[in-house]
Parts: C-alpha cells; sequence; structure tokens
C-alpha cells in the first residue's frame, strides 16, 4: 500500500485537477467569445483609421479636426473594452495553471521527517 501522502497527494490533485478542468473548459468558449469581439473591434479600429487618412483631404476641406478625432477615439475605447475583459480571462487561466503547478510541485516533494531534528 502507497505511503499516506501518495495516496493524500493522489486525492487533492485528482479534486484540484478535476476542478481547474472543468473551470478552465468554462473559460475557453467565453475567451473564445470575447476573441471575436476583440478582431471585430480591431478591424472596425483599424478601418476608421485608415479612412481618415486616405481621406485626409476631404477632413481637412469639409470637417472639424475634433470631430475626426472623436470618430477615431470611439473605436478605439471599444477595442480596449474588449482587451480588458480577454485579459481578464487569461490572467484567471494563468492563476488557475499556476496554482495547480504549485500544488503538484509541492505535494510530489519528498519529505524530510528529520528535518530540524538534531541527535
Amino acid at each position: 500500500m502507497p505511503p499516506l501522502y501518495s495516496r493524500i497527494w493522489f486525492a487533492i490533485n485528482y479534486h484540484v485537477g478535476t476542478y481547474g478542468g472543468t473551470r478552465y473548459l468554462r473559460l475557453v468558449p467565453k475567451l473564445k467569445a470575447i476573441s471575436k469581439e476583440q478582431a471585430d473591434a480591431r478591424s472596425n479600429m483599424t478601418g476608421r483609421i485608415v479612412d481618415s487618412y486616405s481621406n485626409i483631404s476631404t477632413v481637412k476641406l469639409f470637417s472639424h479636426t475634433s470631430q475626426e478625432a472623436d470618430y477615431a477615439q470611439d473605436s478605439m475605447m471599444r477595442f480596449l473594452t474588449t482587451v480588458y475583459g480577454q485579459m481578464r480571462l487569461v490572467t484567471v487561466i494563468n492563476v488557475l495553471v499556476q496554482i495547480i503547478k504549485w500544488l503538484a510541485c509541492e505535494l510530489s516533494a519528498p519529505r524530510d521527517n528529520n528535518a530540524g531534528k538534531t541527535k
């Protein structure tokens, strides 16, 4: 029969892995949806900036500078909103991976039961 700490390590690792795995599987579809939103927002932002530069002579003749700046800034703020959401999810995933890695290393390390004892 394996030692007690091996059985405890297996039980904790199993439960942490199961929880982390199910949590991870819930986060991946959310990350996929936010990534799609971010790609759309980036495309919109890039399109607005390119439109402003390609029509610069028309903009200079007929538009107000602040109106064009607000137009581009609006798309940049929408893009950044999607970036913030995506980074929150990526941070949660990274923290989960680090916790699982730490637990695996900590619980699988050999124990010295005689540490600190003098003869």
